[in-house]
């Protein structure tokens, strides 16, 4: 365990773990809160119970972002000079992790539009396969489910267009 340790494999475990933290803080809270407004609304004796709780919560999911926060720091300190594949790792990571605070930011309709774009690019992929397959002469199965997957992707491109309009007339 211990050369595990120092080989930096525990490096990596407890980058997750704190991860794992600050989601299930982040859900906690979010639960909480739900709750909160719940009793709010309902005129509820536990109001100020739940609001503490809530506190409570946002101070852990704090607590753990801080440490996340200073695990990576020392982290990018500690690993300057490690091998390449864990920089492209490290790399990717981050870069999902700036995608998915970017994707929180945009209004609803921002996100359906993109979403509706990322469709229609994998339906036009898909049916560029198709025809590939058609044209190669491919195995009967194969062909079938391309066209299984076009169909179903025309329809969700189909779908998101038009909660996409619904949502622009409202």
């Amino acid at each position: 365990k211990k050369a595990e340790q120092q080989a930096g494999g525990a490096g990596e475990s407890e980058l997750q773990k704190l991860e794992k933290a600050v989601l299930s803080a982040r859900k906690r809270l979010d639960t909480a809160t739900a709750k909160l407004q719940e009793a709010q609304a309902g005129g509820s004796d536990l109001v100020d119970a739940l609001q503490t709780g809530v506190d409570k919560t946002r101070t852990k999911l704090e607590a753990a972002e801080q440490a996340l926060a200073d695990f990576r720091a020392a982290d990018a300190t500690a690993t300057a000079d490690a091998a390449p594949a864990g920089d492209a790792a490290k790399a990717a990571i981050e870069k999902a992790m700036a995608a998915r605070a970017a994707e929180a930011a945009l209004s609803p309709a921002e996100k359906a539009r993109g979403d509706l774009e990322k469709l229609r690019a994998r339906l036009e992929k898909s049916q560029a396969r198709l025809e590939e397959s058609r044209a190669a002469g491919e195995e009967d199965k194969i062909i079938e489910a391309l066209e299984s997957t076009v169909t179903r992707l025309r329809d969700k491109v189909a779908e998101a267009e038009t909660a996409l309009r619904a949502g622009e007339e409202a």
